[in-house]
């Protein structure tokens, strides 16, 4: 991989910033020709359609890449092959906005999905709780 991919600058760069470069760091971007319209069709509103987007997904990879699956059970199993987004591209909350809503003041940070796909540690650790309690 490219020397800036590990730099630690990249770590800090806000889910809800530059997610072209985001993309850019990651391996299936520098590893293939793809482009955001490998994913979004910019005629189509597919917001939140995840099946839609685990489909792209499989266009290039397979299931069974996962070392989860051997030992997992038949619905870890499932939903493995049903989330590719929500595990390589979590929705995070930015470090950079905060919203206060009316009435009660509360504090919430904005979120967004991040567009470095990769393999997230939390995301693996919260789905491996979900199939073993």
């Amino acid at each position: 991989l490219p020397d800036f991919i590990n730099n630690t600058d990249s770590m800090f760069i806000d889910v809800h910033g530059n997610q072209t470069q985001l993309l850019a760091w990651s391996k299936c971007f520098i590893k293939s020709n793809m482009d955001c319209a490998t994913c979004h069709n910019t005629h189509e509103n597919e917001r939140g359609n995840i099946t839609l987007y685990n489909e792209r997904c499989k266009t290039c990879h397979t299931t069974t890449e996962h070392n989860l699956t051997a030992n997992g059970s038949m619905q870890l199993n499932k939903f493995i092959n049903n989330n590719c987004v929500n595990c390589h591209m979590p929705t995070q909350s930015s470090k950079k906005i905060i919203m206060q809503t009316s009435g009660s003041g509360s504090m919430f940070s904005a979120a967004a999905v991040n567009h470095r796909i990769a393999v997230y540690s939390e995301e693996t650790n919260r789905i491996m709780k979900l199939f073993h309690n």
